[in-house]
C-alpha cells in the first residue's frame, strides 16, 4: 500500500469540527460585550462596598440576651401552652403596651421566641441597643409567660372540678331517689305455712323441706308460663314443617340429589338401585314432636307440684292472683335494688375520682418551667463588616453585569 494513503496519526480517534452556528455565543463573547463597561462596573462594585462599610461600621451596636424556657411532662399528651401560642402572646398589641409600660421610654426591644430542635426547650430573645433593657424585656416576658401558664393550669384545674362537682351531684340525687323508691315500695309477706308434703298420690316426690313454699309457689308460676311460652313457639314452627319429605320439595330434592352423588361415587350393585326420598318422615318434625312431648311433660310435672302447694296452703282464685302481683313486684323491687347498687357504685367512683381531682390540682404543674433568666449581655452582637462588604460587592457586581448586558443588547437592535 503506498504510505501517501495511509490516514495520518491524528485522525484517529477524533470527530469532524462542527462549524460554528452564527447565533451561539461563547463566554468570549460575553467577555468582549461587557469590556467597553469595566469601568463602569468597577466603580458601581467599589461604591457598593463602601456604602457597606459605612454602613456596617456606622450602625449603632445592638446587644442580644436570652431566657431559657421549658415545657414540663404532664398528664396530657400535648403541652398546656405551645409555642406558637406563646408567639401570639408575646406579638399581641396588649402585650406589647404592658411591655412598653413596664420598661419606660426608650428604644423598642424586640422579642423573638424560638424552639431547640429536638427538646423541649424554648428559648426567649430580646434586642435592642441598652444592655440592661433587653434583659428587662426577656425576664418580663418570661414572668408573663409563666404567669398564663399557671392561669391555664388553674382554669382547667377548676373546669375539671366542676365536671367532677356536676356529675357527683347527680349521682347523689339519683342515689337519693333510689333510696326513697325502695323505701316506699310495699312490702309483701309471702304465704307460709308449717306443714310438710313429701310426695302426691302417685307417689312422686314434690316439696321436701321447702323453707319458703310461698316463694316456691311463685317460681313454679313463672316456670309454668316460660314452659308454656316455648310449647306455643315449638307448635308454631310445627305447623310451618312438612310431616313428609316429597322428592319434588326443595328439602326431598336436596336430599335426593345427596344420596344421587353418592351412588356415583360408590356403585352399587348390579341390580341395586339407590333409594330416593319420596314420602319419608321429615325428621325435623319428629323432632318438633319429641320437644313438644317433653315440654308437656314437664308443665304436667310442675302443674302437679303448683297443685299440691295451693292445696297444703289452702289458697283460692284471688289467692293466686295475689301470687302472680307478688312476681312482678318482686322483679320491679329486684330491678330498683340493682339500680340502688349501681348508683352507689358510681357515687363512691365520683366521689373519689373528685378527691384525685383536687390533690392533683394542688399539686399540679404549670406546664413551663424557668430554666435560665436573662442576664445583663457583656458583649455586642458582632458587626460582620466583612460579611456585609463581601454580600454588597457580589450583588452591585451581578446588577452592574446584568445592567452592561441589557443596553448593549438595546444599543445593537
Amino acid at each position: 500500500m503506498p504510505l501517501d494513503t495511509l490516514p495520518s496519526p491524528r485522525s484517529f480517534g477524533t470527530e469532524p469540527v462542527r462549524p460554528r452556528d452564527p447565533e451561539e455565543l461563547r463566554l468570549r463573547d460575553y467577555v468582549d460585550r461587557l469590556r467597553p463597561y469595566k469601568l463602569a462596573i468597577l466603580i458601581t462594585m467599589t461604591a457598593a462596598a463602601i456604602a457597606a462599610a459605612v454602613f456596617a461600621f456606622t450602625r449603632p451596636v445592638r446587644y442580644d440576651t436570652s431566657a431559657m424556657i421549658a415545657s414540663v411532662e404532664t398528664d396530657k399528651p400535648q403541652p398546656l401552652v405551645e409555642s406558637a401560642s406563646l408567639r401570639e402572646i408575646i406579638s399581641s398589641d396588649n402585650f406589647q403596651t404592658r411591655l412598653k409600660d413596664r420598661l419606660g421610654d426608650g428604644p423598642s426591644v424586640p422579642l423573638s421566641l424560638e424552639s431547640i430542635p429536638g427538646t423541649r426547650l424554648m428559648r426567649l430573645h430580646a434586642t435592642t441597643t441598652d444592655p440592661e433593657r433587653a434583659a428587662l424585656a426577656a425576664n418580663y416576658a418570661t414572668d408573663e409567660i409563666m404567669s398564663i401558664a399557671r392561669r391555664v393550669s388553674q382554669n382547667e384545674a377548676e373546669a375539671m372540678r366542676q365536671v367532677i362537682d356536676t356529675q357527683l351531684n347527680a349521682s347523689r340525687a339519683r342515689l337519693q331517689q333510689l333510696g326513697e323508691a325502695l323505701r316506699a315500695f310495699p312490702q309483701v309477706e309471702v304465704l307460709r305455712s308449717e306443714k310438710k308434703v313429701s310426695g302426691d298420690p302417685k307417689g312422686q316426690q314434690i316439696i321436701t323441706n321447702e323453707p319458703d313454699r310461698g316463694d316456691r309457689l311463685v317460681n313454679l308460676i313463672v316456670e309454668i308460663e316460660g314452659e308454656k311460652a316455648r310449647l306455643a313457639k315449638a307448635q308454631e314452627q310445627l305447623g310451618r314443617t312438612p310431616r313428609t319429605l316429597s322428592a319434588a320439595g326443595r328439602d326431598g330434592a336436596n336430599a335426593n340429589a345427596l344420596v344421587e352423588q353418592a351412588a356415583r361415587q360408590a356403585p352399587a350393585a348390579p341390580g341395586d338401585a339407590p333409594v330416593l326420598f319420596d314420602g319419608v318422615t321429615n325428621p325435623v318434625y319428629t323432632v318438633l314432636e319429641y320437644q313438644m312431648t317433653t315440654t308437656r311433660n314437664r308443665i304436667a310435672q310442675l302443674e302437679r307440684e303448683r297443685d299440691a302447694i295451693v292445696r297444703l296452703l289452702n289458697l283460692s282464685g284471688p289467692d293466686m292472683a295475689q301470687l302472680r302481683q307478688l312476681y312482678g313486684k318482686r322483679m320491679e323491687l329486684a330491678r330498683l335494688e340493682t339500680e340502688y347498687d349501681l348508683a352507689e357504685r358510681i357515687y363512691t367512683d365520683v366521689a373519689s375520682r373528685g378527691e384525685q381531682t383536687r390533690i392533683d390540682a394542688a399539686g399540679r404543674a404549670t406546664g413551663l418551667q424557668l430554666i435560665e433568666k436573662a442576664a445583663k449581655p457583656s458583649s455586642p452582637i458582632p458587626r460582620n463588616a466583612l460579611v456585609i462588604v463581601a454580600l454588597a460587592i457580589l450583588v452591585s457586581g451581578v446588577m452592574a453585569v446584568a445592567a452592561a448586558l441589557l443596553h448593549h443588547t438595546v444599543r445593537v437592535a
